[in-house]
């Protein structure tokens, strides 16, 4: 099992310090590609799908044409893009791969952001009367219906497991998320989902969770209990915002003292092997001045996982009897 975290960036645009020196090379928003291999063919899983996924996977050396399965973790914007399903139908088609319209994709999310797809599709159809617009939760999308063929949207839960493939298991967990419509448009919810993706034939395991909040005592036990099955080789983390609460960041996510925090409810629940791999991304890049990394990386010495930065997109982690890590 490979992984390619195709884009590593937070939802701001390039910072530039007061003087205009950049602290870092613009990096995508947050995503990522599991290739894996099964028998002589690989299946290729994508992790959420922003507007700049489709370039973060060609400087990787791939088309959209190999995704085989879509997971969606919430309905923010840099996590889900209405490019993927119009090119599906026929609408802003990607020419550089016209084998992408034709290939049959199955997407897996959660109730409100699939409604959130739909919706976003129906808005392609004109609907002139009332009695029409009536009918079109049994119609839902014309081109979809005419084109099912190439696209499954599938409804997932808190704890759902789906099995790909034989020796793939994948399960889907709920975290909290501080901000509204982290599910749906239709402002539901605060919800993001984390995904444990599980290879039986290597005895691998990784958790990918990007967007999170302090999770209270409910949620700890509901998240604890859907991973206490797993000893997870590696977590891909959302990336602390500043070290610590403070006024101005009392409604963010991804602080470094959340993020390492739930390492140590983890280690200490055995849901993580002792030396485990954390990878933060998701990162904002106001956070990535030299002065700042040292700083994380002195703060994270004293832990037994080695917590890594990566310094660009395409950083690429592979899963075999080691962990081998390239930059």
């Amino acid at each position: 099992m490979e992984i390619i975290l195709t884009g590593t960036g937070g939802a701001e645009p390039l910072y530039l310090s007061p003087k205009g020196k950049k602290f870092s090379n613009f990096r995508k928003n947050p995503d990522a590609l599991v290739i894996v291999k099964s028998g002589n063919k690989k299946f290729f899983i994508k992790l959420d799908y922003n507007e700049h996924s489709d370039i973060g996977l060609l400087e990787s050396g791939f088309q959209l044409s190999v995704i085989d399965l879509l997971l969606i973790s919430h309905a923010h914007e840099d996590h889900l893009n209405y490019r993927f399903f119009a090119s599906k139908i026929g609408d802003c088609a990607p020419h550089f791969d016209s084998d992408f319209i034709k290939k049959p994709v199955s997407v897996c999310a959660p109730k409100p952001v699939i409604e959130t797809i739909v919706e976003l599709l129906e808005r392609k159809n004109f609907y002139p009367t009332k009695e029409s617009r009536k009918k079109r939760i049994n119609i839902v999308f014309r081109s979809i219906q005419y084109r099912k063929e190439v696209l499954f949207l599938n409804e997932i839960k808190n704890g759902d497991i789906i099995k790909p493939l034989p020796n793939l298991e994948i399960k889907f967990i709920s975290a909290p998320h501080p901000y509204r419509c982290a599910y749906s448009v239709k402002g539901k919810g605060r919800r993001s989902i984390g995904i444990i993706i599980s290879q039986k034939d290597i005895k691998k395991s990784f958790l990918y969770l990007t967007d999170f909040a302090d999770f209270n005592q409910k949620e700890e036990k509901k998240f604890e209990k859907n991973i206490s099955s797993y000893n997870l080789d590696l977590l891909i983390l959302g990336m602390p915002v500043p070290f610590s609460e403070n006024k101005t960041t009392a409604k963010h996510h991804m602080i470094l003292s959340r993020v390492l925090s739930l390492i140590r409810k983890m280690k200490n629940h055995k849901t993580i092997k002792p030396k485990a791999k954390v990878i933060l991304t998701h990162i904002t890049d106001r956070y990535l001045s030299p002065d700042y990394k040292k700083r994380i990386e002195q703060t994270t010495k004293k832990y037994s996982e080695k917590i890594i930065i990566p310094p660009r997109d395409g950083f690429r982690i592979q899963l075999e009897k080691e962990i081998i890590l390239k930059r």
